[in-house]
């Protein structure tokens, strides 16, 4: 199994949005490549990803607007780079009811075609 995505629970670090997060009434715990946080009162994390290898999550305040943005590439075995920013021009983020597609390359979308394939062939 590869590295599993750290979010929800941990975020990229980079000192520069973690000093404004800070700011914000965030605690971040550690300086390391992820960090552990704790959010301030009534801030939600929205995930809004299209596919599981491709994050896009936000960070939002008590009035739905985005604060913060995560978002990069995450294969599990290679090529992993998620970063975080401030967002520039705030917009309201609504929850979303689906779930985001497997990854192109993950076990549960290969397993799926290799059975797809096998019926093929009978």
């Amino acid at each position: 199994m590869g590295n599993q995505l750290p979010l929800p629970t941990r975020i990229p670090y980079n000192e520069n949005v973690m000093e404004k997060m800070k700011k914000d009434g965030f605690d971040i715990i550690g300086n390391s490549e992820f960090v552990e946080y704790k959010m301030p009162s009534g801030w939600s994390l929205i995930d809004k990803s299209e596919r599981r290898d491709i994050p896009k999550w936000y960070f939002c305040d008590e009035n739905g607007m985005s604060r913060y943005e995560i978002y990069g590439v995450w294969k599990e075995t290679y090529d992993n780079e998620i970063k975080i920013c401030r967002v520039s021009e705030p917009k309201k983020i609504e929850r979303k009811d689906t779930l985001p597609l497997p990854c192109e390359t993950s076990t549960i979308k290969l397993l799926s075609q290799l059975a797809e394939s096998m019926q093929n062939l009978n």
